[in-house]
């Protein structure tokens, strides 16, 4: 299996029991609650189709998220752990932020094809998103046609993002009693009136679709 340390902030919010490899930087599914279990196997093997999408900051979390470093229990404190992943955003106040791992799970879910104009790893849930409705699905809808996904560009073939029905079910297994969802305070006043309009428009669109 590819590297999962992109989504391990998701998978230890559900619950998942991590190791830590310190020879290779990785981090492993080590264990994870039986009653989840079929959402994680299909999450995980979703998950290994995604290119590999980590940033700095989710190498930097990995070895605060893990339960065990090469095999053995983590010798850093669960305070010095969870100081780090508050300092990062991923935590607040010992649980995870609920903002933060619906970031995660959009930014994180970028995959590849072999063949433009096709998705060879996820086929039709894919290349079909902007054709079929799906009412679990908020905001704008794709208007592309399906051989329109993964074009050739400067003879690469493009990738494209997707949360795929089985990440999604990962992250709203997450307990939540696990999560939180931090206040932000937004200043409107720094917002240009069009911005305001547009806005007032995405919140009415959100009313409608209810």
């Amino acid at each position: 299996m590819r590297n999962i340390i992109q989504f391990g902030s998701i998978l230890s919010a559900a619950g998942c029991k991590l190791n830590f490899d310190a020879s290779t930087a990785l981090i492993q599914v080590i264990e994870y609650p039986p009653d989840k279990a079929t959402i994680i196997e299909e999450a995980l093997h979703d998950i290994d189709l995604f290119d590999d999408t980590a940033l700095f900051l989710d190498g930097l979390a990995a070895i605060h998220l893990a339960d065990l470093i090469n095999g053995y229990d983590n010798p850093l404190t669960p305070a010095i752990r969870n100081g780090v992943l508050e300092a990062l955003g991923i935590k607040f106040d010992g649980v995870f932020v609920s903002q933060t791992l619906s970031k995660l799970k959009t930014n994180r879910s970028w995959h590849l094809s072999e063949t433009p104009g096709t998705c060879t790893y996820f086929g039709d849930l894919c290349i079909l998103r902007g054709v079929e409705h799906d009412p679990h699905k908020r905001g704008r809808r794709s208007i592309r046609a399906p051989d329109n996904f993964h074009p050739l560009k400067s003879n690469k073939v493009a990738r494209e993002q997707l949360v795929t029905p089985a990440v999604e079910a990962l992250v709203r297994s997450v307990d939540p009693i696990n999560v939180v969802s931090k206040p932000e305070v937004i200043n409107l006043e720094q917002f240009s009136k069009e911005r305001l309009e547009e806005l007032v428009l995405r919140i009415q669109q959100e009313i409608n679709t209810r």
